[in-house]
């Protein structure tokens, strides 16, 4: 686009366009295929672990004399404990994540606001291919801050995805 806009016998914004289409699609599609195996494994594991668990529990409260049962109690009593220990974790976790992804946020956002105000304050002295470049740069850039946005929301996920199936496991005992 920025070719197109500074020279006049090479037009590629078709090209340019196709590019871009391509990229959101794909990028689309990766977030899709990423929530969708996130969400499919976090929930199998976590009632494979539950199952698990539950086998050991009986097993050892039954097969183990005397003081299997209060093993049991024990190990629930500790996996509670584990329980709210994970969950503040992962809390501050996607707390984290969110200070981590806010900065380059604001910053790429700035990035192209300010291409946008000198876009604009330059345009009544001379419309040209400066110009233009400068608010297509603008465009381009905000592209940048949804692809930034995106993968933010892919690591979040995948840190909600995993606290909760580790609650769903703590669950199905």
């Amino acid at each position: 686009m920025i070719v197109s806009s500074l020279n006049e016998n090479y037009k590629v914004t078709h090209l340019a366009n196709l590019f871009k289409n391509i990229s959101l699609g794909v990028l689309g599609a990766f977030l899709t295929v990423f929530l969708g195996v996130m969400s499919v494994q976090g929930t199998a594991s976590a009632i494979q672990d539950g199952v698990a668990m539950k086998t050991t529990k009986f097993i050892t409260g039954n097969f183990i004399p005397i003081v299997g049962r209060t093993f049991t109690d024990a190990a629930d009593t500790i996996l509670s404990a584990s329980l709210l220990l994970k969950n503040a974790i992962g809390i501050v976790g996607v707390i984290i994540i969110v200070f981590l992804a806010l900065f380059p946020a604001l910053k790429i956002f700035a990035i192209a606001l300010t291409y946008k105000i000198a876009a604009a304050v330059l345009q009544p002295i001379g419309d040209g291919p400066v110009i233009t470049t400068l608010n297509t740069i603008s465009k381009y850039i905000v592209y940048i801050l949804a692809c930034l946005l995106a993968v933010t929301l892919m690591f979040f996920l995948a840190v909600v995805i995993i606290v909760i199936a580790g609650n769903v496991t703590l669950l199905l005992r």
